[in-house]
Parts: C-alpha cells; structure tokens; sequence
C-alpha cells in the first residue's frame, strides 16, 4: 500500500460523513443537495472529481446517496482510501478522482 492511501477501522457510533472528514486529505462536502467527496491531489479533468465509492470489491458509483443505500453503517468494519495510480491501478480510469474502498463484516 502506498504510504499515501490511509486505513481507518470503522466505530459504528461516528457516522460515515464523520468517518470520512477525518480522514486527511478527503473533503466532504454539499453540492446542489448532493455529498460529494473529494481527495486531494486527485482530480480528473473529465467526469466530475468525486471519489470512486467501491463496497467489497465491487465499484458502486461515485454518488454518497448510492453508498448509503447500499450499504448499512452497522456493517462496515474499515475504510480505505487510495488516490493517484494505486487507485488506478485497482480499478481503472473510473478511480481517477480517487478510491474510497469499503470493507464489510
């Protein structure tokens, strides 16, 4: 792992927006109603600059509200989070703005 991407083990008594803005170098933040959550230092300059949300393996899109229908906070055991070419390297060109992996119980 690049000493640039960070694991963080969940508490399921913070919840996952609070999760994520502690974790340096991700900004959470409301678009047009939307969560949107960015990493510093990666951008794309196509598509838009939202991380790429991936739930056991299998990428889910880069929409919060997706994420949160997707998976439960109870259920989340850790966090990690890649950015540059770690991020494409493990999932490709859609990770451009960055990688939030999440990992179930």
């Amino acid at each position: 792992m690049n000493k640039k991407d960070q694991v963080v083990v969940f508490d399921p008594d913070i919840s996952l927006i609070d999760h994520l803005r502690k974790i340096s170098g991700v900004r959470v933040n409301q678009q047009r109603g939307e969560t949107v959550v960015m990493i510093r230092g990666s951008n794309t300059i196509i598509g838009n600059n939202s991380a790429l949300f991936v739930v056991n393996g299998r990428p889910i899109g880069q929409s919060f509200r997706q994420l949160e229908s997707t998976v439960s906070v109870s259920d989340i055991r850790r966090i990690n989070v890649y950015k540059g070419m770690e991020a494409t390297n493990r999932y490709g060109m859609r990770a451009g703005a960055g990688v939030v992996e999440i990992t179930t119980k």
